[in-house]
């Protein structure tokens, strides 16, 4: 039965787009709807700091549809530069409000789709008013820099926050000819990966000349005309032209839970396994969402580019009248940073003391191609697994663009409970050019055998 009224979608970036376009291709006679409050929808967000670097030379490059090819593509209408400003589940409507004419309209729906994403937090009392702070979410962030950057040609940049977000934009800040300062709460860069990880940060943080200051947990902001002019920390007073805040992101539930859907333990919204919210007929994906972790089976929040085109595509087409479900996540996540690359999957040592694992770990570091061969470079491999039955639980890498395999190969052993000694039986591929001889991830296979039978090559927590 063909739905008299349509399936309609709040939020155009990738998990809305990807829930509008599947809910459109799953029922080709249903009406599909997209609402976007900003003038973009379909847009590359893990591509930002490359338009910062100047790496990417044109933001248009990230804008992969309009709403013209979407509609015409996707068979999806679009609504962008319109809020959803009210969800009336009695009547099972929305309110949209355009921001270019500024005029509002109903709409019903048969069913809901809410892909609000997330939106980048900011320390308490400061918002993105102040003409010098910024943050790096969405590519309306990218053009007020755009702007602000070819009329003041600032020098001097604080990047507060030394997460994933932070260390991209000291990379690409860099490399775009800034002087930049990076403070972080905690006493380490990326304080959410393995310790190691940490080091090896901070090491490229000194290659790199970036003034580094840990343990800034009292950031106070000197502001005159509506500038921030110097960053106090604790009894330092340092001149800055521009600060951007890089402390992660938060889900943006804001209009789910004016329509009465309460957030979940980690502040993002409980959805069942087909992506249902508590109310009928209303499903959400995407970075507003919780998911369960495949290792620990706990709710957490995890905001992935990945994940929410998984969740985009299960919610369109369970709106659209399929029948999929959403499993739970492995964590996988890859930083660049400067010529280098961080990859941490599933759960890090301090997480691992919260459960009740009888855990081994084994590291090593090993060469990723033929030490003799141009380009031969360190890789450091550490990964953690469950003493009684071998599985993976969680893993690091550090090294050039080759750890990134290694950590999808990790991800697949954990997927599919390929215990960790199995790693050292696999038929790997072996040329000077592009591999060692015994691959490092066979190395750590033979290191987690070695522990199990006693032999001290790793530890046990």
């Amino acid at each position: 039965m063909i739905p008299q009224n349509p399936v309609i979608v709040i939020g155009g970036n990738a998990a809305g787009a990807a829930a509008a376009a599947k809910a459109a291709r799953t029922n080709p006679a249903a009406r599909v709807i997209l609402f976007e409050k900003s003038p973009f929808i379909s847009t590359g967000t893990c591509e930002l700091p490359y338009l910062f670097s100047g790496e990417i030379d044109d933001y248009r490059k990230l804008v992969f549809f309009s709403d013209e090819s979407f509609r015409n593509q996707k068979r999806v209408e679009v609504y962008s530069s319109t809020e959803v400003v009210a969800i009336d589940t009695r009547k099972s409507a929305i309110t949209a409000k355009s921001s270019v004419t500024g005029s509002s309209q109903v709409f019903p729906f048969s069913k809901l789709i809410v892909a609000t994403g997330s939106k980048a937090r900011v320390l308490a009392g400061y918002n993105t008013q102040l003409k010098n702070l910024f943050t790096l979410k969405s590519v309306p962030d990218y053009l007020r820099w755009q702007e602000y950057n070819s009329l003041s040609n600032p020098k001097t940049i604080a990047v507060i926050g030394a997460g994933f977000v932070g260390l991209e934009l000291v990379t690409a800040l860099t490399k775009a000819g800034k002087e930049v300062l990076l403070f972080e709460f905690e006493n380490r860069p990326i304080p959410a990966f393995e310790t190691e990880l940490s080091s090896f940060a901070s090491e490229l943080l000194k290659q790199n000349s970036i003034a580094f200051y840990p343990g800034s947990n009292n950031i106070q902001f000197v502001i005159s005309d509506g500038r921030i002019t110097k960053i106090r920390s604790g009894s330092r007073l340092i001149e800055v032209d521009v600060v951007f805040m890089a402390l992660g992101f938060e889900p943006e539930t804001t209009l789910l839970t004016s329509a009465g859907i309460k957030t979940g333990i980690t502040g993002a919204v409980p959805v069942s396994t087909k992506l249902l919210t508590a109310l009928p007929n209303i499903f959400a994906a995407g970075d507003a969402i919780e998911c369960t972790d495949y290792i620990t089976k706990n709710k957490v929040y995890y905001p992935s580019a990945v994940t929410a085109q998984i969740t985009g595509h299960i919610a369109g087409e369970n709106a659209a009248g399929g029948n999929v479900f959403f499993q739970p996540v492995i964590k996988n996540i890859a930083l660049p940073f400067f010529n280098k690359f961080f990859l941490q999957i599933g759960c890090t040592a301090l997480e691992l003391k919260d459960y009740a694992f009888r855990t081994g770990t084994v590291q090593d570091i090993s060469l990723n191609r033929v030490k003799v061969m141009p380009g031969a470079s360190s890789i450091f491999s550490k990964v953690h697994f469950d003493l009684h039955t071998g599985h993976i639980l969680g893993a690091s890498f550090f090294g050039d663009a080759d750890a990134g395999s290694y950590a999808d190969i990790i991800s697949l052993a954990i997927k599919h409970k390929i215990p960790v000694q199995a790693l050292s039986d696999v038929s790997y591929n072996y040329t000077p050019e592009l591999s060692p001889f015994i691959h490092p991830l066979s190395k750590i296979g033979k290191l987690s055998s070695n522990l199990n039978n006693g032999v001290n090559n790793g530890r046990k927590t």
